[in-house]
Parts: C-alpha cells; sequence; structure tokens
C-alpha cells in the first residue's frame, strides 16, 4: 500500500483551493473493487455491502483513466481478495446516510483511506455514460480519494474559492458561474465529462504529468468535433508533440482561443448548467488547460476553423491558423505563425502589437491586415525594416517572398515581420490607417538594376549570364531578350523570354545565360548592352515590362581575354646526356589575371621532326613573373643522343590556360620552336696555366716549416704546410698555420712528438657558406652523423661579422703526443674567422688537444678536447670523444659514438648524438639533449633543459631551475635535494613527460620514506602533479597523481 505525505500551497489560488493537504506518495497506484465486506480491511456494516459488477468495474476503470490521461498517475487492479492492500477500494455501501457517494477518508495512510464507498443515489449503468450525473460523481470521489477537496471549503491552510464552479472543476457543488454552493442544478448529460480546467492543474501538481506514450498523445494529434453531437462541455490536454483541433465540420460562428486558460465557443453544443433556465449555459465548450510549469510542449499548436465567421486566437507556440470558409478574423501569439484565410473575406489580426514573425500564406482580394498603429508615411517598398521606428511599414523581397516589416517601438528595426507567402506584390496594398487591404495590381513592372556583372562593368567573362532586378515578381512573356554589340553596332544573339536560357521567373530577379551550349560566348573587348522587347517581361498580374532599346539602361564591357608568349632554348652536345627538357611560355591579361589553377601538363604540345609528340611531363607556376615552366621527357630515354635532331615546335592548346573571369588562351600550334644539334666545336686552345706562389722552407720556434702549393681538379690553389719539430725539438712558440707570423689566423704548438699538415684551399668563404664549405672539405673515412648541418656562426657569435671571410683547412696530426697538449689557437683580432678539420685519426686514444678562438672545428679520432676560449661550433664523428669546452656560448654535438659532452661556462648546446653518451652542464643555463642511445645527462648549476631523446636514458637536475624531457624509452629522474655545500641552490625542477609505468624517479639525498611521505601530500594544479620535499619543488606536467610505484627502488639499493 502506497503511503502518503503531506501536501505544501502552489502559490496558485485555483490549484490552493482545490488541495486537502496529502496526498499519495508515489504516482503508481493500486485498486480493487472488493467482493466482500471482509476483504476491504475495516469494519463496515455487511448488509450494506455489495461488490460492483463487472460492467461496473469497467466504467470504473474508466474514471480511473480519465484523471490518469491528465496527470502523471498510473492504476493498477489488485485481486478482490487483497482489496486491504490496495490504495483505493470501491464498492457499494447503500447506507442511509451515504445517499450519493463519498471517501470514506481521504488519503491519510489507514487502510480506508483513499476508499471510495457508492450510494443509493448513483446509477450503475449510467457509470458509463460520461455527462451523466452518476458518471460526474464518481469522478468527483475519485478526485477526494486522489487528495482534492470542495473548493468551497477551508482545510488547513488551504483557502476556499466559493466562485468556482463544475465549470472549472468537477469538485465543486456550484453549477455555474456565478451560481451559489448547492445541489446541482445541471442537466443530465450536461455534466463535464472529464476532469476541467482548474481539476487538471491541481492533480498535474500533485502528480505530474502523464508521459505515456499510449494515452497522453505525445506525437502529433488532429483532435476532429463533431457538429452533430449534443453536448460539448470538456478541456482538451495533450501531452506533446504538433496538435491540431479541427472544427472543419462546422457551420457556426466559433471563437477559438488557443490560450492557456482560455475557452473555444462552438456556437452551439452547450451544456444546460440550470434546469430552470436553459439559457444557462458554461464559459464556452472547450477549456484549454494550463500550462503545467510553463511547459509550451503542452500547448495546442494549431486550429481550424468551419465555414462560418470564425474568431480564431494563437498562443506563444508556432501555430498554423487555418479559417476554411466564410469572413473569418486569424489573430496569432508570440510565436512563428502561419495563418491561412482560405475562402471568404478574412482579416488578420495583428492589433496586439506582438513582436514576431508571421506568414499569411493567402492574401487575396478584399481581405485585410490590421495593423496596432497607423502606418506612418504609407508604405515604403524596397526597405528590409532595418530602420523603422514605431508605426512605419516597409515592404520587400527576402529571396522567397514579400514581406510586410513593421516596426513597433522606438528602436529602429522591424519588431514584426508579415510574409505574404503568395503571389502579393506591393501594387497589391492599399492603405487605411491601420488597415492594409488587397488589391488589383493596374502597375507596370519597373526594371531597377543589373548586377552580376554591374553597370559599366569591365573585364567581364564572355560567358556572363547578367541579372536584372525588378521592383516586383515577373513573369515570363512571349518576346525577347536583345544582346547588343555598342563597340561594332550589332546583335550578337536574341534570347526568347520563355527559353530555358532565362531563369528566375516569379521573382524579383532573372538571370541570362548568354551562352549556354559554350560555343558562342560574347565578343572579346566588346561593350555590350542588354535590351528587350514590350512582350518579354510581365508582372504577376500580366502588366507588360516597358520596351528598353538604350544602349546605356545597363551594359558592361567583356574580357579582352588573356594572351601567351613561348620562349625556348636550343639543345647543344652540352645537353646530350639530359633526359628532360624545359622552356617557358610567358601570359598575360590585360583586364584581369590568369588562373593560375589552370596551369597544367596540357596547356602545350611540344612536336618533334618527325612530327610524332614528346611527353610534358611538369608544369611549374611563378605568379611574380606570370611564367610557366613546362618540361618534356626527350624521347628515347636515353638523353638527346637517342633523339632526332633538328627543329621541335612548341604549340599553345585552344582555352586550356584562363584569366580569372574563365576566357581561355588562343590556340597557336607554332608559338615558339627550338633546334637539337649535338654537334661538337672544336677545343679552343687553354693557353698557359695559373701561376703558383714558389715553396718554401723556414724554422720557426725550433720547428720545421715547409709551405708547398698546388691545384686541385676544379682548378683551385692548395696551400700545405708541414711542421715537423726538428731533432725531437718541442715548440717554443705558437707556430702559424694560417696567416702570416706578423697576423696569424691559426697557429699551433705542438710536443716534440707530434708533427701536423695542414692543407686548405688559398681562398675563403664567406660566413653564410661556412658550414657547406666546411662540410665538404671532410677527408674520405671520416664518418659524420647523417644529414648533419652545421649552424650560421653569427647564431653561436654574435660578434662574428655577418659578411666575414673564412680560411678552411684540414689539419692532420701525427705523432704520440705524450710530452703535452696540442694546442690549436685563432686570433681574435686576425680578422678573419678560422674553421678546421681536425683528423686526429692517427694519434693514440685520449691525446689531449686544447682548441681556443677556434671558431667551427670538425673533430675525427679517440681525442680528449678541452680549452675553448671562445664562442665554438665542434662536432664530432664516429669516433668516442671527450669534449668539454670553456667560457663562451658553444654549440657542441658529439656525433655518433659513445661521447662525453660537457660544458664549464657559458650558456651551450650540447648534444650526444647517437651512441651511449655522457652529456652535463655547467656554469650557466645550457641545453642538453642525448639524443639516440642510453645517455646520461646531468644538469649543472645554471638553470639547464635536459631532453634524453631516444633510449633508456638517465636524466640529473641540477642546482638550477631544471626542465627534464625524458623523450623515448624508459628513463630515469634524478632529482636534486637540498644540498649544505650549495646551500643557495634554487631547486624547482619541471618533468615535463613523465610516462607512469615506464619512467621512474628518486632523489639524491632523501630516503624512500620522506619521498613517499611528500607523496601523502602532493596537490593537484592545471598543469600537473606537485611534491615538496627537502627543500625542492617538482613539478609533473600532465599527470592527475604520483604513487610510490613511480619510485625507482633499486636506485636506492
Amino acid at each position: 500500500m502506497t503511503t502518503t505525505t503531506a501536501v505544501t500551497a502552489s502559490g496558485t489560488s485555483y490549484i490552493d483551493s482545490l488541495l486537502h493537504g496529502q496526498k499519495w506518495d508515489g504516482t503508481t497506484l493500486t485498486y480493487a473493487f472488493p467482493d466482500a465486506a471482509a476483504n476491504v480491511g475495516y469494519s463496515i456494516d455487511g448488509a450494506y455491502f455489495t461488490a460492483l459488477s463487472g460492467a461496473e468495474q469497467t466504467a470504473f476503470e474508466a474514471v480511473l483513466q480519465a484523471w490518469a490521461r491528465v496527470s502523471g498517475l498510473t492504476f493498477t487492479e489488485v485481486a478482490a481478495a487483497d482489496a486491504a492492500t490496495a490504495d483505493i477500494s470501491v464498492y457499494w455501501y447503500r447506507s442511509p446516510d451515504n445517499l450519493t457517494a463519498r471517501v470514506v477518508t481521504f488519503p491519510d495512510g489507514t487502510v480506508e483511506g483513499g476508499d471510495i464507498q457508492l450510494g443509493s443515489g448513483i446509477n450503475g449503468g449510467d457509470l458509463s455514460s460520461p455527462g451523466s450525473y452518476s458518471h460526474f460523481i464518481a469522478m468527483h470521489e475519485l478526485g477526494h480519494a486522489l487528495g482534492l477537496k470542495h473548493p468551497h471549503e477551508v482545510e488547513g491552510s488551504f483557502p476556499a474559492d466559493t466562485g468556482m464552479s463544475v465549470e472549472l472543476s468537477v469538485m465543486s457543488y456550484v453549477s455555474f458561474t456565478g451560481g451559489s454552493v448547492s445541489s446541482y442544478s445541471i442537466a443530465d448529460g450536461s455534466y463535464p465529462t472529464a476532469p476541467m480546467l482548474n481539476d487538471i492543474a491541481a492533480i498535474q501538481y500533485l502528480y505530474g504529468v502523464n508521459t505515456n506514450a499510449l494515452t497522453a498523445n505525445l506525437g502529433d494529434t488532429t483532435y476532429t468535433y463533431d457538429p452533430g453531437a449534443a453536448i460539448i462541455f470538456q478541456a482538451r490536454w495533450d501531452g506533446g508533440g504538433y496538435d491540431t483541433l479541427n472544427f472543419a465540420g462546422y457551420g457556426t460562428d466559433l471563437s477559438v482561443d488557443l490560450r492557456p486558460g482560455q475557452w473555444i465557443d462552438l456556437g452551439g453544443q452547450y451544456a444546460v448548467l440550470d434546469t430552470g433556465d436553459i439559457n444557462v449555459t458554461p464559459l464556452g465548450n472547450i477549456a484549454i488547460p494550463y500550462l503545467h510549469e510553463g511547459n509550451t510542449a503542452y500547448l495546442i499548436e494549431a486550429a481550424y476553423g468551419g465555414s462560418g465567421n470564425d474568431l480564431i486566437v494563437g498562443n506563444e507556440a508556432n501555430n498554423l491558423l487555418r479559417g476554411n470558409g466564410g469572413n473569418d478574423t486569424l489573430r496569432g501569439g508570440a510565436g512563428t505563425d502561419t495563418l491561412v484565410g482560405s475562402a471568404g473575406q478574412d482579416t488578420f489580426d495583428f492589433t496586439d502589437g506582438a513582436a514576431s514573425s508571421n506568414t499569411v500564406s493567402d492574401f487575396t482580394a478584399d481581405d485585410t491586415i490590421v495593423l496596432r498603429d497607423a502606418v506612418v508615411g504609407g508604405i515604403v517598398r524596397g526597405n528590409d525594416g532595418a530602420t523603422l521606428a514605431q508605426g512605419e511599414v516597409s515592404f520587400a523581397w527576402n529571396g522567397v517572398y514579400n514581406v510586410l516589416y513593421v516596426g513597433l517601438d522606438a528602436t529602429a528595426g522591424s519588431d514584426l515581420q508579415i510574409v505574404l507567402a503568395n503571389s502579393t506584390v506591393f501594387d497589391n496594398l492599399s492603405l487605411s490607417g491601420n488597415t492594409i487591404s488587397f488589391i488589383a495590381d493596374t502597375v507596370a513592372p519597373e526594371f531597377l538594376s543589373g548586377t552580376g556583372p554591374a553597370d559599366n562593368a569591365v573585364g567581364v567573362a564572355r560567358d556572363a549570364t547578367p541579372t536584372l532586378i525588378f521592383n516586383e515578381e515577373v513573369s515570363a512573356g512571349t518576346g525577347e531578350f536583345i544582346i547588343y554589340n555598342v563597340t561594332n553596332p550589332s546583335v550578337v544573339k536574341t534570347i526568347a523570354a520563355n527559353s530555358a536560357a532565362v531563369t528566375g521567373w516569379g521573382t524579383y530577379r532573372l538571370t541570362i545565360d548568354i551562352d549556354p551550349d559554350g560555343l558562342t560566348p560574347l565578343p572579346y573587348g566588346a561593350e555590350i548592352a542588354i535590351m528587350w522587347d514590350e512582350s518579354a517581361v510581365r508582372d504577376l498580374a500580366g502588366n507588360p515590362l516597358a520596351e528598353n532599346t538604350s544602349e546605356t539602361l545597363y551594359s558592361f564591357t567583356a574580357n579582352v581575354g588573356p594572351t601567351a608568349t613561348a620562349s625556348a632554348a636550343n639543345v647543344a652536345h652540352t645537353a646530350a646526356g639530359q633526359t628532360s627538357y624545359s622552356f617557358t611560355v610567358t601570359y598575360s591579361d590585360a583586364d584581369g589575371t590568369i588562373d593560375d589553377t589552370s596551369i597544367d601538363t596540357n596547356d602545350v604540345t611540344v612536336t618533334a621532326p618527325d612530327t610524332s609528340t614528346l611527353t610534358v611531363t611538369g608544369a611549374v607556376w611563378n605568379g611574380d613573373t606570370n611564367t610557366a615552366t613546362y618540361t618534356v621527357e626527350v624521347p628515347g630515354g636515353n638523353g638527346w643522343e637517342a633523339a632526332l635532331e633538328g627543329t621541335y615546335t612548341i604549340g599553345l592548346v585552344e582555352g586550356e590556360v584562363t584569366d580569372n573571369h574563365g576566357d581561355g588562351v588562343a590556340g597557336n600550334a607554332n608559338a615558339d620552336s627550338f633546334t637539337v644539334d649535338l654537334t661538337v666545336p672544336p677545343t679552343p686552345d687553354p693557353g698557359p696555366g695559373p701561376s703558383l706562389p714558389p715553396s718554401t722552407d723556414t724554422s720557426v720556434g725550433g720547428v720545421d716549416v715547409a709551405t708547398r702549393y698546388s691545384t686541385d681538379a676544379s682548378g683551385r690553389q692548395i696551400e700545405t704546410v708541414t711542421i715537423t719539430p726538428n731533432g725531437g725539438q718541442q715548440t717554443t712558440q705558437g707556430v702559424p698555420l694560417i696567416g702570416t707570423a706578423n697576423n696569424p689566423v691559426l697557429s699551433g704548438t705542438l710536443p716534440s712528438t707530434v708533427s701536423i699538415t695542414v692543407t686548405g684551399p688559398s681562398a675563403t668563404v664567406a660566413n653564410s657558406a661556412l658550414g657547406g664549405g666546411l662540410l665538404a672539405e671532410v677527408p674520405s673515412g671520416i664518418v659524420l652523423p647523417q644529414g648533419v648541418t652545421l649552424p650560421v656562426l653569427s647564431t653561436v657569435n654574435p660578434d662574428a661579422p655577418a659578411n666575414g671571410v673564412i680560411r678552411v683547412i684540414t689539419l692532420t696530426p701525427s705523432g704520440t703526443g705524450d710530452t703535452g697538449p696540442i694546442v690549436i689557437e685563432g686570433s681574435p683580432d686576425s680578422g678573419q674567422a678560422s674553421a678546421i678539420v681536425l683528423d686526429a685519426r692517427n694519434l693514440p686514444a685520449g691525446t689531449p688537444i686544447q682548441l681556443n678562438n677556434v671558431d667551427i672545428a670538425i673533430i675525427s679520432g679517440d681525442v680528449v678536447v678541452s680549452g675553448g676560449a671562445g664562442s665554438n661550433i665542434v662536432l664530432g664523428d664516429a669516433g668516442s670523444q671527450n669534449i668539454v669546452l670553456g667560457e663562451g656560448n658553444d654549440h657542441l654535438n658529439g656525433g655518433d659514438g659513445n661521447d662525453t659532452i660537457g660544458s664549464a661556462t657559458g650558456s651551450d648546446t650540447l648534444l650526444g648524438g647517437e651512441g651511449e653518451d655522457s652529456v652535463f652542464g655547467g656554469m650557466n643555463g645550457d641545453s642538453i639533449e642525448g639524443g639516440e642511445g642510453n645517455d646520461i645527462l646531468r644538469g649543472g648549476k645554471g638553470h639547464d633543459s635536459l631532453n634524453g631523446g631516444a633510449g633508456d636514458d638517465i636524466l640529473y637536475s641540477g642546482f638550477g631551475d631544471d626542465t627534464l624531457t625524458g623523450g623515448e624509452g624508459a628513463d630515469l629522474f634524478v632529482l636534486r635535494g637540498f644540498d649544505a655545500n650549495f646551500a643557495g641552490a634554487v631547486l624547482t625542477t619541471t618533468i615535463t613527460d613523465f610516462a607512469q609505468g615506464t619512467d621512474r624517479f628518486a632523489m639524491e639525498n632523501v630516503s624512500v620514506a620522506a619521498l613517499e611521505a611528500a607523496l601523502a601530500l602532493q596537490s593537484v594544479t592545471e598543469a600537473g602533479v606537485v611534491i615538496e620535499v627537502a627543500g625542492a619543488t617538482l613539478t609533473f606536467i600532465g599527470i592527475s597523481q604520483l604513487t610510490a610505484a613511480d619510485i625507482d627502488q633499486s636506485f636506492y639499493a
């Protein structure tokens, strides 16, 4: 059995005056028809008890469904023997004190709460007759069983409404509006057949609305009413969809109002509410219920009138109001409404001044449109309403229909739009005050302008489709349009108005297809006038457009058209092996631009001396010069040697290349030609070769220096300097390697066991060409990383002159180097930069080499490179180098091999390259990258950026604000905590790509327990997870929570 609950007031008087104060605490209720007094569950006199017959039960179930159809309630029957468990039990109880019917008690949680006793005044046979007294009383008592009271009674805090009549509620004892609380005076058959207006509002307040697809009419529903029915007295509630009230069969004058709380008057079929006066009738025939919680889904959207003079009023939905026959008045609401007057003299009433957009589908003769305000200044033609003030009205075409735009307030713009969906034109409108009437159109249409192209336009496409714009919709006549050549006075062509080449009839705009078959375009560069005869165009009323023979009313000038000039070079013996050939075509257009999308391999032809055709394989457009470069395949597949010698002809294909107007280049079978002549001319006398400087042999700093000169295969002068310790003598000073003793560009200091050969072009290269120039001098056998490039010197050393010159040399030391380092030193004051290839492959592994102020160096061999004064660029080869440079902002790349790359001072870029490398930062902020392989990266004392790259890397944060990126692979992040030796260090490390489940982290100087305790206090920000431990702040970007599983336990083992 369902429990009950207390009800609070709604704050709406017509609801609250019907509430008793208790309701069922649920919407699924049970009912029973007990077959014995003992089954009801409480004490009653069995002498008065009778069970309902099967027919009576069926009739009462229909009453239950009348309440269920308008509410969220559902009713389920239980067995008669279980009536004591049912929420509502219904049985006959004809005791002396139960003359009609009653509820035993209102819903109150007791067994008898909600039970209904039918008394002696009820006719069981009438329970199945809606409109009868017995049916009405059954519905009334069921309202009590659901928690509704009599409106004239006060119950607790719920007020009385003694004026509420049966027209508004079946719970009322007032038979008609203005009547008194008493026994009913209603004629039998005139009682409401279902819950009325206020009943529906109250029951929906208690139990919600019906959402059952089978009973709530949730879809699009049409309710058709029968004018032959004796009485119609009801409220019409619908659960959703687009719904229609259809009164098409009526001949009476109807008053149909779809607004919630309003009535529909059918002009008859009235219930008789006072048998003493048959003229006492209801407020109408059909009441429109209030909206539950304002939900507009429950509105009735459409209404159809009959053949009488009907008034039909819409609501806030998008209504369809159809008058049908008679002189009807249609008044929309706040929605986007469609008003259909149909036959008769109809009035479309907009006097409520509601801002909306409405469609009048059949504004015809004798119909009127009535506005709220008198029209100010007449109706303005061709205005879209954007500037209208209150009382102003305009008329314009919206692209589909003509529209009346109406201003309702002082704010500029149209507030009400009335779409005239039939063929109404401006000349059909007659204005008087606030009333617009439909009259016959006797005014001829007017030509307003031309567009696409505009009047007097130039450079117009020769297949143009001009559009003529008129002041109203037009229809086709039997005449012609004349396309006239003003430049060379003549008729280009005539086009019948009713032909397929003219489109847009029935609108304001006509479009003429001048060249529908693509065969007869307009003449190049001609001025064209559009003319027509008097019978070509009419308005929809048949009024003809005046003839136009003017050369200036609407004219334009056709496109001049693009031109082309081909240019090809002859083929000599030097091109004998080439398998392709290119030539150019330059395009121009006097009044437009070339359409570059039309450039392709179909634009040209190339014909061989034997009349065969070469294959065009490429077409490249240069918009700066308006030139296309075309490439053809040399016939034979083995170069010109396999092709015919002689003259080859270039042709231009008609219409392939077009301009922005769509006009094409004229065809030209002989636009240009080129000859193929592979005869080798006699070899000229080469003359004497270049002279070389003399060789020299000197002694500098105790060592022998031999200088020799030669030329290479390309004719360059090559200088070779060989330095040999004299009898094992160590150099006592820097020996010039490039330059002179007075102005050395590069010098060297050698141990007694090392000799060195220096070789390279005597000429210098510019800074911008240095990278490629140095890489070109790398001796064979030195393996550099694939695809490697060298940065421009000025990006590393801003002090390097942008246009400076650089000597490029190769240094090849040999010996043991066990008595001291090899020192290579540049001179910042020489005015030249130095770029070297140091080929140390002949030195023992680990030989120390110092580089100072050497701008760019490529190192080969397993050597240890230090020094580093100045900003250096150093690239290693496939050997295992140890390169650690000092001051200056250096760019170091270990290349392939297992290298050690590091920084002392300066903001350096450090790259390990391929192999298992160790890369570490120095005193300043460095960029540290491992590259491929399993690398070890260490931050220094600056704010460093570490990137492991591919492989399983170990990244150690330093003493700065470091950023760590592991890259691909399973990486270990070792983070630094507080160190007493570096108490002032900034320990704010960010890990950008920590992959949980793959990567791990640990901390130096921090135990696992302390780290796990910090994890318990981690915080989550927009960036990621932040933990604070041992004076460090660690940020892990892109994750939501760190766990103990992310700690690398093996680090602490």
